[in-house]
């Protein structure tokens, strides 16, 4: 299990120029992150490196477990990361969806497939193709999906992205059932995506050069 989480002198470049340098933290067990500042500021970037969808342009991401640095091959069973960036496959119905990354990856004990669907509330739209779905279900989805994944550390970059008001109280709900050590939200300062975060980390107050 993922007990720490340190960053160490991390930075990324697009296109000749930072987007942040010089990154050092540290992360205990416990911990809800909420990585903050305005669009292009490379909070986004941060998370989906944070995740090992993206790789820095220099510094590491460690992830530990009880002193001892999980190895960089393992470290994707460890992690659930979701994002409006993020593809679904839009020929599967989400139940397919559900079904395949139960064998995968294996969910918490707590999101049987049963409670996942009633959970999202789409119940009726369980033998439909995800292509036809909006993008507030499509947001439902992949949440659904981050959280029920089998993982220590929950990584949401703008979760609250494509949701209506009952989708965000939707969200608040689902926040209470997370079973990750380490939660990290990437958001413009929404109060609905960060009211349960215990740390801030504004990436505007990074390194650029």
């Amino acid at each position: 299990m993922v007990d720490e989480i340190r960053l160490t002198g991390l930075g990324k470049r697009f296109n000749g120029r930072w987007l942040f340098r010089h990154v050092k933290c540290q992360w205990k067990k416990g911990d809800r992150i909420a990585i903050i500042g305005s669009n292009g500021s490379g909070k986004s970037s941060l998370t989906a490196i944070i995740a090992g969808y993206m790789m820095p342009s220099e510094g590491d991401v460690v992830l530990c477990n009880n002193g001892q640095t999980i190895a960089e091959h393992e470290v994707w069973k460890h992690i659930s990361w979701t994002s409006p960036a993020l593809e679904l496959p839009e020929q599967m119905s989400y139940l397919e969806l559900f079904e395949q990354v139960k064998v995968m990856r294996g969910f918490h004990a707590s999101f049987s497939m049963d409670k996942m669907e009633e959970w999202m509330g789409l119940t009726p739209f369980r033998n439909q193709p995800l292509k036809s779905f909006s993008s507030g279900m499509r947001q439902r989805v992949k949440l659904i999906l981050a959280f029920a994944v089998q993982s220590d550390v929950l990584i949401l970059d703008e979760p609250t992205a494509h949701l209506d008001q009952q989708g965000i109280a939707w969200f608040a709900a689902l926040i209470k059932e997370a079973q990750q050590s380490f939660i990290f939200v990437a958001s413009n300062s929404n109060a609905d995506e960060t009211f349960f975060c215990n740390q801030t980390f504004d990436v505007t107050t990074c390194d650029r050069v």
